[in-house]
């Protein structure tokens, strides 16, 4: 039996999901798995297993980690006085042809000060801009199930560049502020002491539907637009909003979620 083949077995109903895919895929829940099936002990809190993976990463919270220093500049400053700065760059659908002026001009022009922390799913061909013999280039070990652990890594680079005194370019997928963590990730280096330049991207909400020459709007079919993630927090189902015949809804992250959504929406419907 495939992987495939087992994962679909074992995800025939939808309350098998987020249990299958802790048991199977997520440090956090597998972090205490012995522990709490060999005595009578409470099973540990969500945090105790984040605290313990992160601990096996060797990957300090970034709720423990203390400000940044920013004296002798006014708050929320976009530059510390060692010079570190932050960006959050939207990549688009990961065609470089769909990359906005400044996004293309920022990555063809990093140097030796320049820290790059792109998401797992940023195309090849567009960190195929980047001269890495310059400047530095991490890539987010996002993988389903460890998406908490691994922003917790990405914190931890990012905090690590801008105590350097590095341009941090937090290069993301799509557009940074459209299911992308990017409202997250501003507050989080905002407590870091320094307040991010955020460069907007091509939403494949809108682009995947135009290359499947697919208008989202149409008069006389669709007068709205609604986007939704296929996935919610800790592998929930999301939920769906009531049918309209004349709405466009669009899911993203859901590929996981096909056969459910699809049955869930003929139901609806």
């Amino acid at each position: 039996m495939s992987w495939t083949d087992a994962f679909l077995a074992a995800t025939t109903t939808p309350s098998n999901r987020p249990l299958f895919w802790s048991r199977n895929q997520d440090p956090l829940s597998i972090a205490a798995t012995a522990d709490s099936n060999d005595n009578d002990d409470p099973p540990p809190t969500r945090q105790q297993k984040k605290e313990q993976a992160a601990n096996e990463w060797g990957v300090p919270l970034s709720s423990t980690l203390p400000p940044l220093d920013t004296s002798s500049q006014r708050p929320r400053s976009k530059i510390l006085p060692n010079g570190g700065q932050m960006t959050l760059l939207g990549s688009g659908p990961g065609d470089p042809e769909l990359l906005t002026v400044a996004a293309y001009r920022m990555l063809s022009t990093a140097d030796e000060n320049t820290l790059v922390v792109a998401d797992r799913l940023v195309s090849p061909e567009i960190l195929n801009l980047l001269d890495t013999s310059k400047c530095q280039l991490k890539v987010a070990r996002k993988l389903p199930g460890c998406a908490d652990l691994a922003q917790e890594e990405i914190y931890w680079w990012c905090y690590q560049g801008l105590n350097q005194g590095q341009h941090v370019i937090r290069l993301k997928i799509g557009d940074p502020f459209v299911f992308g963590r990017g409202g997250e990730e501003v507050l989080t280096f905002r407590e870091f002491g320094v307040e991010p330049t955020v460069v907007p991207g091509v939403s494949a909400a809108f682009s995947a539907p135009l290359l499947g020459n697919i208008p989202v709007t149409h008069r006389g079919s669709s007068n709205q637009v609604v986007m939704c993630t296929g996935y919610g927090r800790q592998g929930t189902s999301p939920d769906l909003i009531q049918y309209h015949k004349e709405q466009t809804v669009v899911f993203l992250m859901a590929v996981g979620r096909l056969r459910e959504l699809t049955e869930r929406l003929q139901t609806m419907a």
